[in-house]
């Protein structure tokens, strides 16, 4: 009997064993791949074909619609549809599009990429299982290098900085907290047509994980416990220029920043809400800090060798 027992009792453990291992991160300094991934020309185009649903995509960017993986709700998947490869590469690098030189049909050829990970996955793991998986899958070689381009210093502007520190509460998180409208559960809208602020686990896309939410007259980012160089880095991936923090302010920050995007429709006359200003302006006037021209030496992927279809998952 007392045999039987310790039998049982080793098939537990080895069974919990395994079912840690299958869910544990990767260890420090092994080949960092998904569990499971496919990736496949998508049968979509950019415009006019339908979608799963039967919907016929009038206006789609690439990857709009990508959703899960570390930082989100759902991180233990990514289900990005209709993507351009450049849109792919900028994620796994955490690079702006400028930053990867290659051939013109990254920015045509779209892909549908769904793949499983440990949900314990890190974004800096999680950023070198896609560059793998692009390399492994479309038989990529890149090199780096230096280059200069046309950029800005992003500095405090005449007046000083409109920015509120950061304040650490019971269980880590920053100060801002959600707010919901009554009755609604969902956030409060404020004049501008946006919400106040956005439910904890509302992830975002770019290396700094920055959410947002669009309306009719614009964009609003919604920055927690950030510094000066995340926001440095998201006007980068948004300007698809060099951006440098030269502002001196070393402290995290809790802010917002509401802008017309530069190829975002104008609000109709009259409108319900007021137009957002455009990106350089809401800088200074929301935040107190401004954009200055510059020279900037910025790191580049280059790539050597490429396929066009990727191999049969």
């Amino acid at each position: 009997m007392t045999a039987l027992r310790c039998s049982i009792a080793i098939l537990i453990l080895i069974g919990a064993l395994q079912g840690a291992a299958q869910n544990a991160p990767p260890a420090a300094g092994q080949h960092l791949s998904f569990d499971a991934a496919s990736v496949k020309p998508s049968a979509r185009e950019a415009a006019g074909a339908p979608d799963e649903n039967g919907m016929v995509i009038v206006r789609k960017q690439p990857g709009a619609f990508r959703s899960g993986g570390p930082g989100t709700n759902d991180p233990g998947r990514i289900h990005y549809p209709n993507t351009i490869l450049r849109s792919l590469l900028v994620e796994a690098y955490g690079a702006a599009r400028f930053q990867i030189q290659g051939p013109a049909w990254l920015d045509e050829d779209r892909f549908d990429i769904d793949a499983t990970m440990p949900p314990q996955t890190t974004r800096e793991q999680f950023h070198l299982m896609l560059q793998n998986l692009i390399a492994e899958r479309f038989k990529m070689a890149v090199h780096r290098e230096t280059r200069e381009f046309s950029g800005y210093a992003l500095v405090v502007a005449k007046g000083g900085a409109k920015l509120k520190e950061s304040v650490e509460v019971a269980g880590g998180q920053a100060g801002a907290t959600p707010q919901a409208a009554a009755n609604t559960g969902r956030p409060a809208v404020g004049p501008d047509g946006f919400p106040v602020s956005l439910p904890a686990g509302r992830g975002g896309r770019g290396g700094d994980n920055i959410p947002g939410a669009f309306g009719p007259n614009g964009w609003k980012m919604f920055f927690q416990q950030k510094t000066m160089g995340s926001l440095a880095n998201y006007l980068r991936e948004r300007l698809d220029r060099p951006v440098t923090d030269a502002t001196g302010l070393t402290s995290k920050y809790d802010f917002s920043l509401t802008f017309l995007p530069e190829d975002w429709p104008a609000p109709p006359a009259g409108g319900r809400y007021p137009p957002a200003p455009d990106l350089f302006a809401a800088l200074q006037t929301q935040l107190g800090l401004k954009l200055v021209a510059r020279k900037i030496a910025a790191e580049v992927i280059v790539i050597d060798h490429i396929e066009r279809t990727p191999t049969a998952n």
